[in-house]
């Protein structure tokens, strides 16, 4: 069986699903673009697409047709959707949720084509399936999570999974779309699929390139981090290093046409799934130990208050990163550096929103005034990894309250 074959059979495997549904892509953005693409009937060559990436402002016109998003998210996520020539309709996120949630009785404008709901960290999105709008789940923080509905049923048309840098698996690499068979949108499902049968691997320099990010990574870690800085800079202005994001992605761009794995990014994703379920334990392991210890210091009396535990945590199997809103954005901050000078290695997704941060937020047709849930709660937000140690996760959470 060949290692495409097998990976996608892994995959399915864990899900319960077929292999034949299953699409890989070099990253996980690709697979994005190709099914926004297939969905806005436009042409997913890169030469043509990027002929509508101007600010807001001078954008060439265009007929609106929306997806539902969320500003709480990666650049990455998002400029799939501009590249394919739709544009986001955002929703303030729930600080439960860390996702958008939507009225029962929400009615889509008739230009509304998609919703993309987020697994935020981990946490199950509040998945609502609206008539004639295409279902589109962002598993890329929960690999192998499809969301079901009572009977059982996946609640999404297409499911995106990644392999990439700081998600669940060490890959760096790679990413997974799912084609539910039974979606209703049949027309639009089988050109998805056109679009992610027809990627071919990397070419041979490209691939090398791929291939140098973990052993330069090592480079850069090893020496002092102003020369890896002024190193980094320079061997990815020279096309050597590819960073997870280029700066052309914080302009609202896609940097290169989609690929399909090579054969060395097919056997660490392989191999990776092959410890799937050892690393989902560690992270159930760890996500419950943060949940009953945070939980516990909040009972007592001189901690009430100091922080929020969203409520969706508790509906999750595991999570990526443990998320805590702290009272203040001050006190986020200050708590944020007192955690990293310790030596742990808390985050701050997504703290700018569109994280890292985008050059022109007009460019993603947002303004920030129209969302202060979002920007508040993203403000307010750190995250405890939960990949780290039993000490570790008990000095962490001990200085979250001190």
């Amino acid at each position: 069986m060949q290692l495409e074959e097998r990976v996608k059979r892994r995959l399915a495997d864990l899900t319960d699903t077929m292999p034949d549904d299953w699409f890989l892509t070099v990253r996980l953005r690709e697979g994005m673009y190709e099914t926004f693409c297939a969905l806005s009937g436009r042409d997913n060559k890169l030469e043509l697409a990027e002929n509508d990436q101007k600010s807001a402002g001078g954008r060439k016109k265009r007929k609106r047709v929306g997806v539902l998003a969320q500003s709480w998210t990666c650049a990455t996520a998002v400029n799939p959707i501009l590249t394919a020539g739709l544009t986001p309709e955002y929703h303030e996120i729930s600080a439960d949720y860390l996702s958008y949630t939507l009225d029962k009785d929400f009615q889509s404008g008739h230009d509304t084509l998609a919703a993309l709901w987020q697994h935020s960290l981990g946490i199950p999105a509040q998945i609502q399936q609206i008539k004639g709008v295409v279902t589109l789940e962002d598993s890329a923080h929960c690999l192998g999570l499809i969301a079901r509905d009572e009977n059982g049923k996946p609640l999404a048309d297409v499911s995106f999974h990644s392999f990439g840098v700081e998600k669940l698996l060490p890959t760096q690499f790679g990413g997974a779309v799912w084609v539910n068979p039974d979606s209703a949108f049949n027309t639009k499902m089988e050109q998805v699929r056109q679009n992610l049968r027809a990627l071919t691997s990397p070419d041979i320099g490209l691939n090398l390139r791929y291939r140098l990010y973990k052993p330069l990574n090592g480079v850069f870690n090893r020496i002092p981090s102003t020369l890896a800085s002024r190193l980094k800079s320079y061997l990815t202005s020279k096309g050597v290093f590819i960073p997870p994001i280029e700066d052309a992605e914080l302009r609202g761009e896609m940097t290169r046409n989609s690929s399909a794995p090579s054969k060395w990014m097919l056997k660490k994703m392989l191999n990776a799934l092959e410890n799937y379920e050892v690393c989902i334990h560690q992270r159930q392991k760890n996500t419950y130990k943060l949940c009953q210890l945070l939980e516990s210091e909040l009972e007592k009396a001189e901690n009430k208050g100091k922080i929020e535990i969203p409520k969706g945590v508790k509906s999750a199997d595991y999570l990526i990163r443990f998320p805590i809103i702290f009272p203040t954005a001050e006190l986020a901050r200050k708590k944020f550096d007192h955690l990293k000078s310790a030596g742990y290695w808390p985050g701050k997704w997504y703290n700018p929103t569109f994280f890292p941060g985008v050059h022109d937020a007009d460019k993603y047709f947002y303004n920030a005034e129209e969302f202060p849930q979002t920007q508040d709660v993203a403000a307010r937000t750190i995250q405890l990894p939960t990949n780290a140690q039993w000490s570790e996760i008990e000095g962490m959470v001990k200085l979250v309250f001190n």
